[in-house]
């Protein structure tokens, strides 16, 4: 979710009932001047819990490119967090071999109104000089193996205001642009909207089950 919040088609998630609208998505990538809350213009606009900051910008150079990926619930089925930590694990070294000495952030992204579902993923900076040039069928491959519906995709333009697509890849390839806009942080933060959401908190068991499943992927 990352880059998923702003198409105008509702995609079915699997396995919890009823249909996402990736216009309640809120996002936020973890940059070096701090945590970057956005969402799309709609959602932003007419909810009474947000509050809107700006159009989206970003503190990048001008020129670059930026994507936003995860490993998380692959085919759109909500999957236990330690499948998607590993999957997210596996993601970064391919971001690392694929796209080398680009900068890579965390990002997160998670809906108000449906709590179990929450993504980490990464937002990977390609400079606008940057010798590999596929950089984008590179993401769109990478988001094929990890079973992803979509992506995002950004251009940085000047004072950093960033042209935004979500690229839908299962099926034909489209491109949509997005309207997005800064937002201040939600009183809804996704740790405390559903258990599962929590990294601290774990039952005993939980715990030796997750370290079993590691140790079994080492």
């Amino acid at each position: 979710m990352e880059g998923k919040c702003n198409s105008n088609t509702v995609v079915e998630v699997q396995g919890d009932g009823d249909d996402v609208n990736w216009l309640e998505c809120i996002s936020a990538i973890e940059t070096d001047q701090g945590l970057l809350y956005f969402c799309d213009a709609s959602y932003g606009l007419s909810s009474d819990e947000l509050s809107v900051l700006s159009n989206f910008t970003i503190n990048i150079p001008e020129g670059s490119h930026i994507y936003s990926i995860t490993g998380y619930n692959p085919l759109n089925k909500v999957t236990n967090r330690l499948s998607n930590e590993l999957a997210n694990r596996q993601l970064l070294n391919d971001l690392n071999n694929l796209l080398p000495g680009c900068k890579i952030h965390r990002n997160f992204s998670y809906f108000p109104r449906r709590p179990y579902h929450f993504e980490r993923g990464y937002t990977i900076v390609i400079p606008s000089d940057y010798e590999i040039r596929n950089h984008g069928m590179i993401i769109y491959s990478l988001s094929i193996k990890y079973e992803q519906a979509a992506f995002f995709r950004g251009v940085v333009m000047k004072n950093g205001v960033t042209i935004p697509y979500v690229v839908l890849v299962q099926g034909e390839y489209t491109e949509l642009k997005e309207k997005l806009v800064c937002i201040k942080q939600s009183n809804s933060h996704p740790a405390f909207l559903h258990a599962a959401n929590n990294v601290i908190f774990k039952d005993l068991t939980e715990v030796l089950s997750m370290l079993y499943q590691v140790l079994m992927c080492v």
